[in-house]
């Protein structure tokens, strides 16, 4: 069977065999598009993406046409355009090839493996296109799916990657980034309350013969919850959305005898504008890279195409295979810009709405701040403080230095929130095997002078907490420690057993339960009308179940973890993300109210940043006792 190409606006037409066996094309899906690496002297490597993207390229373009694409070519590198090669299908068995592996056996390169190249795929539909463009701001959607009856995958490093990417989008008020559990029903609710610009789908897809492609959502008990691709495409048939991101395996697959079998061609047929999603299997670890420099890209260009082909760069870079490929850009937009990135630069009209506001309460709490001081009444001190912590005995001080640890047992408990920021959320078993000693006090500025030498707080005093603490900084404390005592081990805190003793063993919010109206007795928190305007002396406050004290606020304390989403799954004795460039910092501070001094709220810096409010508090191993 032969077929035609014709450029269009150009009288330069030839026919072709269809160029790849369904064989081949198997194959190369089954590898996850890698190339063999293996070598040999005497007989060069297989290729099989080179080899495929070679019969498609000579296929598709022959005599005037291949002509034309020299002069295309040509001028994109003189820097005067840039090359966009948009096909259009009339056949679904060419609509199923993996076009974006087209080699150029002349130039010996891959065609759309440069930035200045992209391959956009248009599918025949009966819609009218809706443009791409975006005028105001921009409003992304996360869906992450990781059903407990698959293979784990990484998806809290893809969220962190993508909100890293986005942070001066959504600094600059251009961006709010929501999410939305994988659930069809909740998914549809917040696509019908809210105008939704951009979608992301992270986790697990997958394609039959006899019913096309489907994604995996969530039941009601975790397990996995197939979804075929004409479900899909009703559930995402909206009219704000520009663009949606499947990040799963086979997204982007079709059969050859239907060219909307496929998840992302269903799509495109509902009237999604652009859709992104992976033709063939993909590893993990090139899905978290391909979010990553996707939304990278896409803030620096505002075109998907464009960034699309920044991305294919990176990842041929990073891997050395032919995974680059895996992509494909559906887009049945007549336009490819998404947003303009020189308009997201500006000063955006939130801040400058927000300045007005607050330069007028500047001028409200100026007024009312002395009209205060005229007639401020006496601020009643602070109650008597509660008697010393009681020492436990296989927890002893270290040598040369008053510190009081407190024994915590091993136990269960439930982590984190049903409800709120994603950084709390979701709640998930923890079991801790062993028992642990945990400073009663945050580290005082007498103590830290005794170990270090010096005294970085922003306020002095001896026993208040030392603050503007780095994590690194906390990290020599400690190891000065275990230089004095080399036979005990001293550190700081997992996150898990901070919020664990946090919560004396209990399932409230903080440690003395869910009712914050009894804060003030127990943390020096904003709001507290505890007679503290800043960092109080440790110990001032009334301790939890296991006597701790200031667990809520006083100074924010550092953990020993990297910041990382929770997973859903139980786990023993976690030390959070193995990888990671900022540390967690816990229990709120004396600058913060009741909602934010709890023991589930979670804050994340670097571990070279030093704040006023932020100091911590030490673990050391217990002793056997004779």
């Amino acid at each position: 069977m032969g077929y035609q190409v014709r450029a269009l606006g150009a009288p330069a037409s030839h026919v072709f065999a269809l160029p790849v066996s369904p064989q081949e094309l198997e194959s190369w899906r089954s590898s996850g598009g890698r190339a063999d690496r293996n070598f040999e002297p005497e007989k060069p490597a297989e290729d099989p993406a080179r080899e495929i993207g070679t019969k498609l390229f000579r296929a598709l373009f022959a005599g005037e046409i291949r002509t034309a694409l020299r002069v295309a070519i040509g001028r994109a590198e003189s820097g005067r355009t840039r090359l966009r090669l948009r096909l259009h299908f009339g056949a679904p068995e060419l609509a199923a090839l993996p076009w974006e592996l087209l080699y150029d056996p002349d130039e010996r390169s891959f065609l759309f493996w440069s930035p200045n190249r992209s391959l956009l795929r248009t599918l025949e539909t009966t819609l009218e296109r809706r443009p791409l463009a975006v005028r105001g701001r921009l409003r992304l959607l996360l869906v992450k799916s990781g059903p407990r009856d698959l293979s784990h995958l990484d998806l809290e490093r893809e969220i962190v990657a993508i909100r890293a990417a986005l942070a001066k989008l959504k600094w600059r008020c251009w961006l709010r980034i929501d999410s939305v559990e994988p659930d069809l029903v909740k998914i549809s609710e917040h696509l019908r309350k809210h105008e939704y610009h951009i979608m992301h789908f992270l986790g697990h897809g997958g394609f039959r013969q006899d019913s096309g492609g489907e994604l995996y959502f969530e039941d009601e008990g975790g397990g996995s919850l197939p979804v075929r691709s004409d479900l899909v495409g009703e559930l995402l048939k909206h009219e704000s959305l520009r663009l949606v991101v499947l990040n799963a395996c086979n997204g982007a697959r079709s059969c050859q005898e239907d060219p909307f079998s496929g998840v992302a061609q269903r799509l495109a047929r509902s009237g999604v504008p652009a859709v992104i999603a992976m033709q063939s299997p993909v590893e993990d670890r090139t899905a978290i890279l391909f979010a990553e420099k996707l939304y990278t890209h896409l803030v620096a260009t505002g075109r998907p195409g464009q960034a699309l082909s920044l991305t294919r760069q990176s990842l041929g870079f990073a891997r050395h295979d032919a995974g680059w490929a895996i992509p494909a850009l559906y887009m049945q937009a007549p336009d490819g810009q998404l947003f303009d990135p020189e308009r997201t630069r500006k000063f955006p009209p939130c801040i400058r709405r927000t300045l007005a506001v607050a330069g007028a309460l500047f001028v409200m709490l100026g007024l009312g701040l002395w009209r205060w001081l005229a007639t401020r009444p006496e601020i009643a001190p602070p109650t008597p403080p509660p008697p010393p912590v009681e020492r436990s005995p296989d927890c002893p001080s270290p040598p040369d230095i008053n510190m009081v640890f407190v024994k915590i047992p091993a136990g269960t408990f439930r982590m984190g929130a049903s409800r709120g920021d994603d950084d709390n959320r979701p709640k998930h078993d923890v079991t801790i095997t062993r028992p642990y000693c945990l400073g009663a006090y945050e580290v005082s500025q007498r103590q830290y002078q005794a170990i270090t030498g010096s005294d970085p707080s922003h306020v002095e005093g001896e026993n208040l907490p030392v603050e503007k603490v780095t994590w690194e900084d906390a990290q020599a404390f400690v190891a000065k420690l275990n230089e004095s005592e080399p036979a005990a081990r001293y550190r700081l805190p997992t996150e898990a057993e901070w919020e664990y003793a946090a919560r004396g063993g209990k399932v409230g919010l903080y440690g003395f339960g869910d009712d914050e109206a009894l804060l003030p007795g127990y943390g020096n928190c904003l709001g507290g009308k505890d007679g503290y305007i800043g960092t109080a002396p440790v110990g001032q406050f009334k301790g939890n179940r296991w006597d701790l004290r200031d667990m809520h606020g006083n100074v924010s304390e550092w953990v020993e973890d990297r910041y990382g989403l929770y997973g859903s799954k139980p786990v023993t004795d976690p030390t959070g993300p193995p990888e990671g460039n900022e540390r967690v910092r816990r229990g709120g501070s004396f600058r913060n109210t009741a909602v934010n001094c709890n023991a589930v709220l979670r804050k994340h810096s670097k571990p070279d940043q030093a704040l006023y409010d932020v100091g911590f508090r030490v673990v050391r191993d217990p002793i056997p006792l004779p």
